[in-house]
């Protein structure tokens, strides 16, 4: 649904893992909130996306985030069509699937590629596109605090709170947020793939006993990238159901 409170309209906003899951969700939520949206994937469907009634505010262009001339080529696509920027929300992640005793290295590698490397580098690449007043939120995740058996997964989302600390100072000058939001248990692809009792194990650590929705967690990121939250900056948002 959407809210003019959250002034999106005529926004510029890059969403990176935009086509699925929780970047979905954002991507659905901007563009119903009136943005320009530019969903940054490796895996693109446009069935999934039926066009604005009002014109061509969204706009697909695969890339793939373990790459640093993908990232870079897709931000000059973006420039293209826009020379400003308002939002970039960092959302595109993965995870190993291993324990940390069969954890090779070329595996930890991509993790830390995808996760905070690319992220860093969409950042880079996108700063000459911000305007002044831009928001940044980077997705991390409970488990940067509350680490599981994912060590790469957890390392790196660690690494996405501190890289939004500095972020947040470096950016200051221009009145550019930096924030990051950091999801529960969420019902997502990912979760499916989970047995049923790494299923029952994460939803009973929440106090709210089940896991979040997608659009829950993008409800959240929507809100932080807003100007309704114009003095949040450098900030950890856990969105996790009293996860412990």
């Amino acid at each position: 649904m959407a809210n003019a409170d959250l002034r999106f309209q005529g926004k510029h906003c890059i969403v990176t893992g935009g086509s699925r899951g929780i970047g979905k969700s954002v991507v659905d939520l901007l563009l119903a909130n009136g943005a320009i949206v530019y969903v940054l994937a490796r895996h693109l469907s446009l069935a999934d996306f039926p066009e604005p009634a009002d014109g061509k505010r969204l706009h697909f262009i695969r890339c793939d985030l373990s790459v640093a001339d993908n990232i870079r080529d897709a931000v000059e696509a973006v420039e293209k069509h826009t020379r400003r920027l308002d939002v970039l929300i960092n959302n595109a992640g993965v995870s190993e699937n291993v324990s940390f005793d069969r954890l090779a290295l070329e595996e930890w590698e991509r993790v830390l590629r995808v996760n905070l490397t690319g992220m860093m580098l969409c950042c880079k690449y996108a700063s000459p596109l911000f305007v002044e007043g831009a928001n940044i939120v980077n997705v991390s995740s409970v488990r940067a605090e509350a680490p599981g058996t994912s060590v790469a997964y957890a390392t790196s989302k660690a690494g996405v709170i501190g890289l939004t600390r500095a972020l947040a100072r470096f950016f200051s000058p221009r009145g550019i947020r930096v924030n990051s939001v950091l999801p529960g248990p969420t019902d997502t692809g990912l979760a499916q793939t989970w047995s049923p009792t790494k299923a029952r194990e994460l939803t009973v650590r929440t106090k709210l006993n089940r896991m979040a929705s997608p659009r829950e967690i993008a409800e959240v990121i929507v809100f932080v990238a807003s100007d309704r939250c114009s003095y949040m900056t450098g900030s950890a948002i856990r969105v996790d159901g009293g996860f412990e």
